[in-house]
């Protein structure tokens, strides 16, 4: 599937990655899990703002907001509300 992000979008994703990923998973060594370096070099190197995606993509990068914000996802802005949308939106599209 094809997501489509602003720049601004993009940024959030890799401040999201960045925060799960450099905060640890298992204490204080930066830990990338393969599928999670493949979803962030998508990331980083598209283009033109067309991310290729798989239900994997978008759960890991459901995750890094989550782990980033929080799971009740309070006080989050409304670029950020756009952009876990669009990420929900993607999964349920994904997964049906």
């Amino acid at each position: 599937m094809e997501l489509k992000l602003s720049e601004l979008e993009k940024k959030q994703l890799l401040i999201w990655a960045s925060n799960t990923i450099e905060g640890g998973h298992f204490g204080d060594s930066n830990v990338v899990f393969p599928e999670e370096g493949i979803t962030l070099n998508k990331l980083e190197t598209t283009k033109n703002g067309k991310l290729n995606v798989n239900e994997q993509d978008v759960k890991i990068m459901i995750i890094w907001c989550e782990n980033a914000i929080g799971q009740s996802l309070k006080g989050m802005t409304s670029e950020e509300i756009s952009l876990i949308d669009k990420l929900k939106n993607a999964e349920s599209e994904l997964t049906k």
